[in-house]
Formats: structure tokens, sequence, C-alpha cells
């Protein structure tokens, strides 16, 4: 069996998250638990029958659980839940934190959220990630004005796409 490595993507979408959370810290409480260990994930996949996404799995070895933005969202260690049946669906984050919530469908490997029967499907875990990001970028300009991009640059650092420019 080949070792597992974390998703370059979702190491950037996690570094990423975590320097927003430090951005709007003074308007807005975030915390990162400890990671998981593969083996945790192994034995949760064992005990739930069902087989997490790479994507999550590279997440959750990078942290078990994620309070970002005073709770805004929130993801946690996966649980299976129910959503149309008993135990259909795997639950592993909240939304605004007023019942909305993302879940994979165990049958069929569907990622969405849902709150009132309004449903938003997801085509990965990115989606979901940049869901997220969406709402930071949102929170920094309130937080911090019109020029939080370049606040952003100043403290963080460029993104590597524009490091062509010589």
């Amino acid at each position: 069996m080949s070792e597992f490595t974390i998703d370059p993507a979702i190491l950037d979408y996690f570094q990423t998250i975590k320097n927003f959370c430090q951005l709007i810290s003074e308007e807005y409480d975030s915390e990162f638990d400890e990671p998981m260990t593969m083996e945790q994930i192994q034995a949760w996949e064992k005990e739930n029958d069902f087989v997490l996404p790479d994507q999550m799995k590279s997440w959750y070895l990078l942290t078990s659980s994620a309070y970002i933005a005073n709770g805004y969202f929130e993801i946690y260690e996966p649980f299976v839940g129910c959503y149309k049946k008993d135990d259909d669906v795997v639950v592993f984050a909240s939304i605004i934190g007023d019942g909305e919530e993302a879940m994979i469908l165990r049958e069929t490997g569907e990622m969405f959220s849902d709150f009132d029967g309004m449903r938003d499907d997801f085509e990965d875990f990115t989606y979901f990630l940049d869901k997220v990001l969406i709402d930071l970028e949102e929170k920094a300009e309130e937080c911090l004005g019109e020029d939080w991009e370049a606040i952003y640059d100043e403290r963080f650092g460029k993104d590597d796409d524009s490091s062509d420019e010589d």
C-alpha cells in the first residue's frame, strides 16, 4: 500500500484560509485543532463503511476540525447522519450555524449542502472550500475596507501565479 500524500491544492486552501482568519482576527475568532492521523482516518472509514474523498483526507491530515470566523463555517470530524433515510450521509461541516450542513451521500458520493430543502451541489471538497474563501474575502473587505487585498499581499505575500512578472 502506497503512502498517502496531502493534496497540494488542499494544503494551499488550508494555508490561505488560516491566513484570512489571521487577517480578520480582530473581529472574528477562528480555531484550528490538531490534525487527525492516517490511522484515525482509516479507523473511521472502517467503522463507518465509507471511504472519504482524498481531498477530505488531506484536510483532516492538516486539522481535525476548524472553527472559522466565529463559527460561520465549522469543518469537523465527519459523522454519519440522515438526509432522506437512515444513515445515508456523512456530515462534515456546518455553514452559518443556522442548520445548513455540508454532507456526502454515502451511496453515490455526491457532495452538497442543504438548508431547509435548498440544496447546493459541490463538484468536490474544493468547491466547498471556495465558498469558505469567498465569505472570508467579504469579511476581510468588511473589516479592512477596499484595500484588504493589498493588506493581505503585504502580510502574506503574493500568490505564486503573479511571480512570472519579471
